[in-house]
């Protein structure tokens, strides 16, 4: 998991992205991921992975949320799958930010 400790998450949009280089691959993205949602108090609801997507689910602050990874294009990022408010999102970037795997 040492490539993944540079992992920098920002806002975009209604998502969180991080930007991760060289991009990991999806079994390590996974522990990570797990080891990250837990460290910031989130509950984990389900989790989900096929051939090159994995996707993560979590409440945080009593909203739903989704990590996705895509391995096709090279891409990790957070949505809300729930009406989050702005404050909500902005205290779970803080969170991640705060949490270095």
């Amino acid at each position: 998991m040492q490539q993944l400790n540079s992992a920098r998450w920002q806002l975009e949009g209604e998502n969180l992205v991080s930007s991760i280089a060289p991009f990991p691959a999806q079994e390590v993205t996974i522990e990570w991921a797990l080891l990250l949602i837990k460290s910031t108090n989130c509950i984990i609801q389900e989790v989900s992975h096929g051939a090159d997507r994995a996707q993560i689910q979590f409440i945080y602050e009593e909203g739903s949320f989704m990590l996705c990874y895509d391995a096709t294009c090279e891409a990790i990022w957070i949505e809300s799958l729930s009406n989050v408010s702005k404050t909500s999102l902005l205290n779970l970037l803080v969170d991640l930010q705060s949490h270095n795997i």
